[in-house]
């Protein structure tokens, strides 16, 4: 649903600036996406050239309005790659790192760092939890659809705050109420990729 959409019916609930609605409803996404892992992102890096760095999606660089959180999965040469202490890489003498198959990845600031040189022509696929970082009024938010209507929650809370505490106490109950089924939701959906892990 538009964001358009979600400020009309917001106003079916509170009398409220139609700006100051979908700014809070944009302030919604990212806040239950702090909370909630529910924006998850696939970023393919091309024209690998002999490195072991890598930018990853941030607040300084931007990449399909979405900003890196944590990572889920990172594949070279489709063989997955395990997270490691950037201390326990192992260097040469001149304290660079060895060409060939990374065994390994850290991140530091908003980079994606490997145990070895990547060479060219190797394929890199990075899945990453995100974070919205900007919003157009025509746009649709980037979580998934059945969670718009919370969005619509949270801004009515923020609205009514300061003229009626009543209903702003009600919505922030449905706010708090929906982040804590969306909770439950990927724990449920995180234990069964575990087990699928094991198997």
């Amino acid at each position: 649903m538009q964001w358009s959409k979600l400020v009309d019916k917001a106003e079916l609930m509170v009398n409220a600036d139609r700006a100051l609605l979908v700014n809070l409803m944009y302030e919604a996404e990212q806040e239950l996406c702090r909370e909630v892992n529910l924006l998850e992102e696939l970023l393919a890096y091309t024209g690998i050239t002999n490195t072991n760095t890598f930018d990853l999606p941030g607040a300084g660089s931007k990449i399909d309005s979405h900003a890196f959180k944590s990572m889920k999965t990172v594949l070279v040469n489709g063989k997955k790659i395990k997270p490691m202490f950037e201390e326990d890489f192992y260097y040469k003498n001149d304290n660079t790192v060895h060409d060939g198959t990374p065994v390994g990845y850290a991140i530091n600031n908003e980079s994606l760092i490997f145990s070895h040189n990547l060479r060219t022509g190797d394929s890199l696929r990075v899945k990453y939890v995100a974070v919205p970082t900007e919003y157009t009024l025509n746009s649709v938010p980037s979580i998934p659809e059945i969670y718009h209507k919370d969005l619509v929650y949270y801004a009515c809370h923020i609205a009514t705050l300061k003229d009626d505490p009543n209903a702003s106490a009600s919505f922030l109950n449905l706010w708090n109420r929906a982040i804590e089924k969306i909770k439950n939701q990927e724990g449920d959906r995180d234990m069964v990729n575990r087990v699928r892990e094991v198997i």
